[in-house]
């Protein structure tokens, strides 16, 4: 007489959770990972959006309109989480990590100019510092592998 069998053995259920505790073990970092890189594409779209704004918006108000009494808060206004804005001279929005400044944003009216300055250099994590480094630099355009004497993305857009 033959048994019918209508359930799994405890040895393969132990297997199935094995199997799945290996794969969260290997999949977790990784995204955790993945979340961290986004969040440095994230901060220097938005800085590199911001400068560009700022500079369009300046050139519209200082040669239509006549006017230059504005600050870089009356010509863009970032809400996005760890910036802050300084209101020394014409302004300036400053984007800090726990160990420093890592991006700013300076508007010069007397000059005629919106600066952006990124140290790639203060993307770090404390698991792999030059995965973040390298995705900063990937995004402004420094040669990789990011080295310490190239790690700085600086640019100023005239208005």
């Amino acid at each position: 007489m033959q048994m019918k069998r209508s359930a799994y053995t405890l040895i393969e259920l132990i297997f199935v959770i094995v199997v799945i505790g290996f794969l969260a073990i290997v999949a977790i970092p990784h995204f955790l990972h993945l979340k961290k890189a986004a969040d440095v594409r994230s901060t220097i779209k938005t800085a590199l959006s911001a400068v560009k704004c700022a500079r369009d918006i300046a050139a519209s108000r200082s040669l239509l309109d006549d006017n230059m009494s504005f600050t870089l808060k009356d010509l863009v206004n970032i809400k996005a989480r760890g910036w802050t804005y300084v209101a020394r001279g014409d302004g300036t929005y400053i984007y800090k990590k726990s160990h420093g400044a890592v991006v700013r944003i300076n508007l010069n009216r007397r000059n005629h100019y919106v600066n952006i300055y990124i140290n790639c250099w203060e993307f770090r994590d404390s698991a792999n510092d030059s995965y973040l480094r390298n995705e900063c630099a990937k995004m402004v355009g420094l040669p990789l592998p990011l080295s310490y004497t190239h790690r700085i993305y600086q640019e100023v857009f005239h208005f």
